[in-house]
């Protein structure tokens, strides 16, 4: 009998917002993060076996990676990022500098 299939709810280029994860040993000298980004890497987590430990890898606007639990990502409203970070949103590597007002 074979075990029905289900698929990860985020998929790859999937814009999401969260918590990173932080290891129980790690736990003393790193704190969880918010974080929004991109989708780069889908673990696996296997129902039953290890869904409590489903991983995925989020690339942040400065280009690095952050391990976060399935769980405690969720996609993220295009909208409320266009409000946030701009028409460019949070998926640009450099961010358009505010202009400075000049003062008389």
């Amino acid at each position: 009998m074979q075990t029905p299939r289900v698929s990860a709810p985020l998929r790859v280029g999937d814009t999401v917002t969260g918590r990173t994860y932080v290891s129980p040993e790690d736990k003393g000298r790193e704190q969880p993060q918010e974080i929004t980004g991109t989708v780069v890497q889908v673990g696996s987590g296997f129902a039953g076996v290890d869904a409590e430990k489903a991983f995925v890898w989020v690339r942040l606007p400065d280009c690095t990676e952050r391990k976060c639990l399935i769980r405690d990502v969720r996609r993220a409203d295009e909208r409320s990022l266009k409000r946030s970070y701009g028409p460019a949103g949070p998926w640009t590597s450099s961010a358009t500098p505010t202009p400075m007002k000049e003062t008389p």
